[in-house]
Parts: structure tokens; C-alpha cells; sequence
């Protein structure tokens, strides 16, 4: 399918890391922005968008929960991810002088989304001491509140995407404590919607266990056997949803690979659960200093 025109929804404002993301996986699509993980795939799975991009895990802060909870119930399947460096900007008011007027021990408020503050705490207490700092729903929303703000004493903290959308103004780059920072977004859609021939090289998916020992290790040792490498194991919390142990993994072989195949096979007969989540196209950013690794 063609991505000219196609309507395609994703989490967040517009100016968001996600709809940076959606950005570079579709660019000439039509995008919807969407203000919850669980309306993004209901956009698609009700027929409103073909394609829908959610944030999965960050290399920091770790998974999305909501979002791997959601996983699990979705009709919806991978098709492809993308790898977004994310670098948090100190952002302000555009204006046509030169220089920002303002010291920074003088700023008294720094919105953002709670994580990217936490992200950049030392530059806030190094810089900006007095500063109180303010929550926001995303930083594309504390980025949009600060260019139409009338008191230059409120700053931001966003992309230089959100920036350019809200007519920013970027007064330092990339301020957050580590610079190695990365967050990894899945677009998903219909198995109907899914190419006839699957060019991906790494596949998802989701399998239970009995609670007895061993039991994982002769789930994982399937795609030994089959001589697959495993680059991501996560474990779901037990709750009253989710009884079994629960393991959400990432495989390095496409559906169209006969390995995966066999391992499928043998791993649907040894497990009381299992979801195939989809095959997709390794992103070429997966390295060690992006957190994500390579498929072999």
C-alpha cells in the first residue's frame, strides 16, 4: 500500500516526539494526532487511519506500559518501528532580537512532560536554580503553552520538531543529563493491511508460561534449537488480568523465514499462550548505544 494520503493516527499533539515519528515513517501521509495510546489503535481498528504509531519503550525510562498492555488485546499487527534519537531543547518565545533578554537564574517556570524534566534535572539545577518546575501532558503541549505565553520568564523543554510547528525559539540543544537517548515506536495495523510478502527480519510476540520452574527456559530454548537470537525478553506483572507469567519478546527472523516457522510450531505446543504480534523490518539505528539491539 502506498503511504501518499494514507491516514495515519499517533499518540500525542501535534509537535510531539510521536508525531515526529510518524513524520519519518509516513511522511507524505495524512496524520491524526491523537491524544490517547488506546484511541490510536481504535482509530485503525475502526477503519478511521490505516496505519497507527505508539511508543513502545525508551532506552531510559524503560517500556510504555499502557501500550504493552495493550499489545496483548489488539487486533492490530507490527509492521514496522522506528528508532527516534531524542533530544530535549530549552525553548522560548520567538522574538526578533539577537539575544535572549532574560538571565536564566531569572526564568521562574520550565514546563515539559514530567519525564523529559526528570531527563534534564541537572541542567535545570545548574541553570536555571529558581526555576519552578511545571508538568505538562507532552512536551509538545508545555512547547505550545510557552510560544503563546506573555511572560518571558516561562521557558520549555521539547524537540526542535515541536519548535519549528509552535514557532519556538531553541536557546540550548540537546540539555538533557545523558545524550544517549532513544525511544522505540511501533506502527501497526489490520492483517489485512499487512504486505502479501512480509519483508521483515525480526518478529514479535507474546507467550504465557505454567508457573513451574523451568518452564521459561524450555520456551526460550525453542528458538535455540532453531537457531534464532533472541535481542529482547520483557516480563509483564502478574495481575488479575494476566494470571501466567507473561513474556513479551522480540526474535531475530521475519515470518517469511522457515526458522520461525519451526520455532512457532514448537513453542505454540510447549505454552498455554501465545499472540504473534507481527514481522517488520529491523530498524538500521539498532546498536548498542541506542539500547536497542542488533538482530545478530
Amino acid at each position: 500500500m502506498s503511504n501518499t494520503s494514507v491516514p495515519v493516527s499517533y499518540f500525542g499533539m501535534e509537535g510531539s516526539y510521536s508525531g515526529q515519528a510518524a513524520s519519518a515513517l509516513y511522511p507524505d501521509a495524512t496524520l491524526s494526532s491523537i491524544t490517547a495510546f488506546r484511541g490510536v489503535l481504535e482509530s485503525v481498528e475502526q477503519g478511521n487511519s490505516v496505519y497507527g504509531v505508539v511508543p513502545v519503550e525508551n532506552s531510559i525510562a524503560g517500556r510504555v506500559a499502557e501500550v504493552h498492555q495493550l499489545l496483548m488485546t489488539t487486533s492490530l499487527i507490527i509492521v514496522r518501528e522506528h528508532i527516534l534519537p531524542i533530544k530535549h531543547n530549552l525553548i522560548g518565545k520567538h522574538s526578533d532580537s539577537a539575544d535572549f533578554e532574560i538571565p536564566y537564574p531569572d526564568i521562574e517556570t520550565v514546563y515539559s512532560h514530567p519525564q523529559a524534566l526528570a531527563q534534564c534535572s541537572e541542567f535545570i539545577a545548574r541553570v536555571m536554580p529558581n526555576a519552578a518546575t511545571v508538568a505538562a501532558t507532552d512536551t509538545a503541549a508545555a512547547v505550545k503553552h510557552v510560544c503563546q505565553s506573555d511572560n518571558p520568564r516561562e521557558l520549555a523543554i521539547g524537540s526542535a520538531f515541536a519548535a519549528q510547528i509552535f514557532s519556538g525559539r531553541i536557546l540550548e540543544e540537546n540539555i538533557a543529563n545523558s545524550k544517549e537517548n532513544y525511544t522505540r515506536f511501533f506502527s501497526m495495523c489490520k492483517e489485512r493491511d499487512v504486505p502479501s510478502v512480509p519483508s521483515g527480519n525480526i518478529s514479535s510476540l507474546i507467550f504465557q508460561t505454567e508457573h513451574t520452574p523451568g518452564a521459561l527456559i524450555l520456551a526460550l530454548e525453542v528458538f535455540r534449537n532453531h537457531k534464532i537470537n533472541v535481542t529482547k525478553l520483557e516480563t509483564y506483572m502478574v495481575t488479575t488480568a494476566v494470571r501466567l507469567p507473561t513474556f513479551f519478546i522480540d526474535v531475530g527472523a521475519g515470518i517469511s523465514d522457515g526458522r520461525l516457522a519451526g520455532a512457532l510450531s514448537d513453542l505454540e505446543s510447549l505454552v498455554p499462550y501465545m499472540k504473534f504480534l507481527g514481522s517488520y523490518a529491523a530498524s538500521e539505528d539498532r546498536s548498542t548505544s541506542t539500547g536497542f539491539l542488533p538482530i545478530s
